[in-house]
């Protein structure tokens, strides 16, 4: 059909309680590295204590790296998709088929799910936001406040699977 599944990543993020621990952490990871060398370098040469400790710091520095809030927006993403994916599971029983987080030749991004059934192909977005949804004419807001690149990528997406599907039923026969 034209409609490839992509794989998404799962990453959390480190929150901004942790990123105000630092001097503390770091003052610990010192006097951790420190014993770490004096221990290791007491068996073994010192090169292996100068590792020992690097190691000690990589892991435990490594804890308070903050991630980019993009990862954490993807994370929450693809939350919403698995409720959306968990919602959809009806419409099978009602004759649909229902594909989840489709690449779509041609289509830069992916889409989160594609519904064909009786009534149509459906292009499903999936978006984890609150508020009150609210459509005035063209126009949609959430929350207040205005959401309306949203209508535009569904547009897009729809169009884009309709491109696809048309594609595959020509080459079909």
């Amino acid at each position: 059909m034209g409609l490839r599944r992509r794989s998404s990543t799962d990453v959390s993020s480190v929150g901004p309680a942790e990123l105000r621990t630092w001097p503390l952490a770091v003052g610990a990871t010192l006097i951790v590295m420190t014993m770490v060398y004096l221990l290791v370098q007491a068996w073994y040469e010192p090169a292996w204590g100068a590792i020992a400790a690097g190691a000690v710091a990589l892991v435990k520095l490594s804890s308070y790296v903050e991630m980019p809030q993009q990862i954490d927006a993807w994370r929450v993403g693809a939350e919403g998709e698995r409720r959306t994916a968990r919602h959809l599971e009806g419409l099978v029983e009602a004759g649909f088929i229902v594909l989840h987080d489709r690449k779509v030749p041609g289509y830069g991004g992916n889409v989160d799910h594609v519904a064909i059934g009786p009534t149509g192909v459906w292009a499903i977005e999936t978006k984890s936001l609150s508020g009150k949804v609210e459509i005035h004419g063209d126009s949609l807001t959430v929350g207040g406040r205005p959401q309306d690149k949203i209508v535009d990528q569904v547009y897009r997406e729809a169009t884009a699977v309709q491109v696809a599907m048309g594609e595959s039923l020509s080459g079909s026969g």
